[in-house]
């Protein structure tokens, strides 16, 4: 090959040097790390005096031997047989095991899959699904990661549907899908790190007793009413808006999560049906919705708005505008009354949220205005915002994100 060695290479080449004995993993590893985008399978390196030479694809034979005992591992503990494919000795999916589990710490497994899932702890068991934090690894990389799966043997459909509309969306304040991997009971989504949710956010605030402050809530969204005005825009419609929904990290970026049952008018064969979500605590979702939600009639992305209103008031208050405690009141009260928010915010404030929050949608303000009249009216009220803010609380009261 006429391409001069990278750094990297040189580098491998002197470990080599330094310890023949160890030139087969170190260089299997390298050639699952890089791949074609490297050298490629068939790159050579030399050592010593140059009268040998390890070819990488020599090395693809020897782990492809040696899948085969490994796979049997992994049947063993309880992997399904027809999701451990293999191509060329290495399996298809990303791998995710238990931290402290019967595999975890097996070398071979980041040899033999493209990516280690290291499952760390789990975070949220709701509905039919579970999220969980993880580390994604390879030979050289450690990263947080969520993996998403299923609570039992239903809700397929949901993952599928959270795929597929992920797929085609991207924007900094949207739920990043990393993938597929591949967990004892079938199939998962690995998601980028987004941190900690609004509704763990607020219980902590509540049981320490501090304030996250008007700063802090129109930062949030802010951020919230960009990713609402992107997914509008696509022809998506959220639809649960909520605080458990929306997340926020250690650098205040803030992701909206959670596309299972999204409104989708994006052209994707089956795809533009709606899901209805099980109904596990009906009180919390029922809250976050909108009054032509709680009427039955017809969504548009307005109906995300309202909800997004209700969130950003429930950060300076640390109570959602909707106080009822039963499932019926809460209906009512949503689709009849007009709800008061945070008495906290100033005038000019108040006065933009009250566009977003109108009953009817029809005298409400779409995601784009509410969000370029909001930060209008931050600076003319002499509100700093931006993600520097979320950071600052956050480290402020030492919550881990």
């Amino acid at each position: 090959m006429g391409a001069p060695l990278t750094s990297l290479e040189c580098d491998l080449l002197e470990a080599v040097v330094r310890d023949p004995a160890r030139a087969a993993p170190v260089l299997a590893d390298y050639w699952i790390e890089n791949g074609a985008e490297a050298r490629g399978a068939f790159l050579l390196l030399h050592y010593g005096d140059f009268d040998d030479n390890i070819e990488l694809a020599d090395e693809e034979a020897k782990l492809a031997s040696h899948t085969i005992e490994w796979r049997a591992a992994a049947i063993e503990n309880g992997f399904p047989p027809s999701s451990l494919w293999l191509s060329n000795g290495f399996l298809q999916w990303p791998i995710a095991v238990e931290a402290d589990g019967p595999l975890d710490g097996d070398p071979d497994i980041v040899r033999l899959s493209p990516k280690y899932i290291r499952e760390l702890r789990l975070m949220r068991h709701g509905g039919e699904c579970v999220l969980r934090e993880a580390e994604m690894m390879t030979p050289r990389t450690r990263t947080r990661v969520a993996v998403k799966s299923l609570a039992g043997f239903t809700g397929r459909a949901v993952l599928d549907r959270e795929y597929a509309i992920l797929s085609r969306l991207e924007h900094p304040n949207i739920s990043r899908l990393i993938g597929p991997c591949l967990r004892r009971d079938g199939l998962a989504l690995v998601l980028a790190w987004g941190g900690i949710d609004l509704a763990t956010l607020l219980a902590l605030a509540a049981t320490h007793e501090y304030e996250l402050g008007v700063a802090f809530a129109l930062s949030v969204g802010a951020q919230l009413l960009e990713a609402l005005a992107y997914l509008h825009r696509n022809d998506v419609v959220h639809l649960e808006v909520r605080s458990d929904h929306v997340l926020v990290a250690n650098d205040g970026t803030v992701t909206l999560i959670d596309f299972g049952y999204v409104r989708c008018d994006m052209p994707r064969p089956n795809q533009a049906h709606m899901l209805s979500p099980p109904v596990d605590d009906e009180v919390y979702r029922f809250r976050y919705m909108s009054p032509e939600q709680c009427r039955g009639t017809t969504l548009d992305g307005r109906s995300d708005v309202f909800s997004a209103v209700g969130v950003i008031s429930e950060l300076v208050a640390g109570v959602h505008p909707v106080t009822a405690n039963e499932p019926f009141p809460v209906l009512q009260q949503i689709a009849q009354q007009d709800l008061m928010l945070a008495p906290q915010f100033p005038e000019e404030i108040a006065s933009v949220l009250h566009l977003g929050h109108a009953r009817e949608p029809q005298n409400r303000a779409a995601a784009w205005a509410l969000h370029r009249s909001l930060v209008e009216a931050a600076r003319v009220a002499g509100i700093e915002i931006g993600p520097h803010v979320i950071a600052q609380v956050l480290t402020m009261y030492g919550v881990p994100a």
